[in-house]
């Protein structure tokens, strides 16, 4: 049982997403700790080469926009577009709270899910443009990479070509 509705809106929307990016023929990750900097990670495979893309996911609700920070700074502190980005992590908001534009912190990828359920991807080329945030009414989603499924008739060399997240995460992770 849920305590709290914004626990339940974060689960619904990161179970969505993952949906589709499963749909999109990507693996992906479940479960990442509530500290890691992106909500779920897929791995694509294109011409045999294994990329990360790390996806960062928001509950719209009611609202139309998307941050592209990890916390929204008041009108009086915000940047320029045309501004370079601080240094990560330099910026604090009147709380005291550090700052991340979710592009420093290496997310390709944020989605917002809005109460009919439908998602809103938007790519780092596109959201980096949007320092105050992404208008999903003025804003055109971007479209996410589709990749083709060989079926089980080619299974053998499905599995010797298959990208494997759980491997990479952990040479990644181990410096392997």
């Amino acid at each position: 049982m849920y305590t709290v509705s914004s626990e339940q809106h974060k689960d619904l929307a990161e179970t969505l997403v993952r949906a589709m990016i499963i749909r999109h023929g990507w693996a992906t990750t479940d479960g990442l700790p509530r500290d890691h900097p992106c909500d779920i990670i897929s791995l694509q495979s294109i011409d045999g080469s294994k990329k990360p893309l790390y996806h960062q996911v928001k509950w719209l609700g009611k609202n139309k926009r998307i941050p592209v920070t990890s916390r929204m700074l008041p009108k009086s502190e915000r940047i320029l577009d045309e501004e370079d980005y601080p240094p990560l992590g330099s910026v604090r908001t009147k709380s005291g709270r550090v700052l991340y534009w979710y592009s420093q912190m290496g997310i390709d990828w944020i989605h917002g899910v809005d109460e009919q359920l439908k998602i809103h991807s938007y790519h780092r080329s596109t959201f980096d443009l949007h320092r105050h945030g992404i208008n999903i009414n003025k804003v055109p989603t971007d479209e996410f990479l589709w990749c083709e499924v060989p079926t089980a008739a080619n299974s053998r060399k499905v599995q010797e070509n298959k990208p494997n997240l759980t491997n990479f995460l952990y040479k990644e992770n181990n410096n392997g």
